[in-house]
């Protein structure tokens, strides 16, 4: 029986789309063989007769966790439609506006007020739209679909766990179960929510104190350091060896013996000069390029994509005045995700392994790169170019 509802939930990855009915078949039994595992992990029967029967699959939600878009998002593209002026502005005003909350917070968990409305902004647009997808379903849904299994089961169980303890559980939020107006996943939730306005509830959607503390109770248990930012924009010399230094961790002392000069500064102030940083450069050489500290790091636990984090850097850095504008101009080029992994089946036929052709610019992919570009003699900084593209499709063509 196992091994037919294993087989059937295979088939129906490739059918889902196309609406088969086996698919709604083999998510009836993914449901059944979930249960025992959600029973396992310790959620309570009366809990899993209650919400598994009310557990629909929702296509639309696959197609959005699988789908590329056309082009990859430049920092060009993706900061410009985040770090607006109207979202910068409507960030002061709501600083003022909940100025006590703000200090209180900030006081207590040592996180600039600057860092939460940023990410307040990021996640939510000020709480402007926090979904209205049922959570249950995205759950269900997500954890069904092979790709992000293991992840999305381990967040269903620890939503059932919020739906059996707390007093007000979420019921709706973004299309991959994110909820409230930090758009917490629900084994974030377990660990880091708390109550802020002492109501004895944890009430991430209706209670701004709720959200605020924690959110920054969150970056705290991660290790927040007050004293220092999360980065700067930094000039770098032609001459620099991007292949050495990407990906590595110096002494913002060492960066500066490398040549590494604050964009805006005449020097980097005292308390920075000792603190580990890394050479983060998200349009290569072509565009701006940043010391990003721990801090940095810890945004990038809230959400792993680079140019999120360092919007959120920026945005924070807007709202306190601090950011004027960009010392390097960004430069970029739409690429589109096709291009990307036909250059990752090259890439993977000239023996780097960098995964599967999946479209997008991970660590590994971003490595192979610079080895590429310096063989044919460019700037190895890890980016992709049209130049670069060209180049690889023309050396395919002469090798057939």
């Amino acid at each position: 029986m196992h091994l037919k509802s294993i087989c059937c939930a295979i088939f129906a990855v490739f059918t889902l789309l196309g609406r088969n009915v086996c698919a709604e078949e083999s998510f009836a039994q993914w449901k059944e063989l979930f249960y025992d595992q959600a029973l396992a992990a310790g959620i309570k029967k009366q809990t899993l007769d209650l919400y598994v029967p009310q557990m629909d699959l929702l296509p639309k939600i696959i197609e959005q966790d699988v789908k590329l878009p056309e082009y990859i998002p430049t920092f060009t593209s993706y900061i410009e439609s985040r770090l607006t002026q109207e979202r910068i502005d409507i960030g002061r005003q709501l600083a003022k506006q909940h100025e006590a909350l703000l200090q209180q917070i900030s006081k207590k968990y040592n996180v600039p007020a600057e860092y939460l409305l940023a990410l307040w902004a990021m996640e939510t647009n000020y709480g402007a739209f926090m979904g209205n997808v049922d959570i249950l379903d995205a759950l269900a849904s997500l954890a069904y679909h092979p790709r992000r299994r293991t992840f999305f089961t381990s967040q269903l169980i620890s939503y059932l766990r919020i739906l059996e303890r707390e007093t007000i559980p979420p019921k709706v939020g973004s299309w991959d179960a994110g909820f409230g107006h930090f758009q917490f996943m629900p084994g974030t939730f377990e660990i880091y929510a708390v109550d802020g306005d002492k109501d004895k509830a944890r009430d991430l959607i209706s209670s701004l104190p709720d959200a605020f503390a924690s959110a920054a109770n969150y970056l705290h248990q991660l290790g927040w350091d007050p004293a220092n930012l999360w980065g700067r924009e930094v000039i770098v010399p032609q001459n620099i060896d991007w292949d050495a230094t990407t990906d590595k961790l110096k002494k913002v002392d060492e960066w500066i013996a490398l040549g590494i000069k604050p964009a805006n500064l005449e020097s980097f102030p005292e308390n920075e000069r000792s603190i580990q940083a890394a050479l983060t450069a998200p349009m290569g050489s072509k565009g701006p390029t940043f010391l990003t500290y721990s801090n940095f790091r810890y945004i990038m636990n809230w959400n792993k994509y680079e140019l999120y984090a360092l919007t959120a850097g920026l945005m924070a850095d807007s709202i306190a005045g601090r950011f004027k504008g960009f010392y390097t101009q960004p430069n970029g080029e739409k690429i589109k995700s096709e291009e990307i992994q036909q250059l990752q089946e090259y890439l993977l036929n000239m023996g780097y392994h960098i995964g599967n052709a999946d479209g997008k610019l991970g660590k590994n992919t971003k490595h192979a790169i610079r080895s590429v570009q310096g063989k044919l003699g460019l700037i190895p900084d890890g980016f992709p170019d049209r130049q670069l593209l060209n180049l690889l499709t023309t050396k395919k063509q002469e090798e057939k």
